[in-house]
């Protein structure tokens, strides 16, 4: 009666950033409880303009949603439009690219997408509960010593 689970089923690499964008929007769609994404400055504009729909329907059922990015001048219009269905968070410091849903399933990308044409970026997808559950351990040490976005647009010239 025991079923051999083979961890090949349950992870995957891609190429290209328009199909790590489309395994990611995959995975919010089935998001029942968490989504946790870390991007880049760049990548913050970038979810922005390709998560957003999702991203609402998330909070309409009550997703709770967690973004942390470095926020600047440059992508002040995409943290405005994202804090309406997201808790966001400033870093400076973390360079990071990845997105964790239901601290379950996990896609990370490999490469500093400043140094990589998007046709070679690089995600690496996973099913792992344990190892999702200790990046999002980690995270939530980092996550209470953030700058609030809302300051930060304040700081920036933005309104509230």
């Amino acid at each position: 009666g025991v079923k051999l689970v083979e961890p090949s089923d349950f992870t995957g690499s891609l190429r290209n950033r328009e199909n790590i964008y489309h395994k990611i929007g995959n995975m919010l769609d089935s998001a029942k409880q968490s989504v946790v994404l870390v991007t880049s400055a760049e990548g913050l504009i970038r979810k922005n303009d390709l998560l957003k729909k999702s991203l609402k329907r998330l909070k309409d059922r009550n997703v709770k949603i967690r973004i942390v990015a470095p926020i600047t001048k440059e992508n002040l219009d995409a943290t405005k439009e994202l804090v309406k269905f997201a808790e966001v968070r400033n870093t400076q410091r973390i360079n990071a690219r990845f997105a964790i849903v239901d601290e379950n399933e996990i896609m990370f990308m490999v490469l500093d997408d400043k140094d990589v044409h998007s046709n070679y970026d690089v995600g690496i997808w996973m099913e792992a509960p344990f190892f999702s559950k200790a990046i999002i351990d980690m995270f939530n040490v980092v996550w209470n010593n953030l700058e609030d976005s809302r300051s930060v647009i304040v700081k920036l010239g933005g309104k509230k």
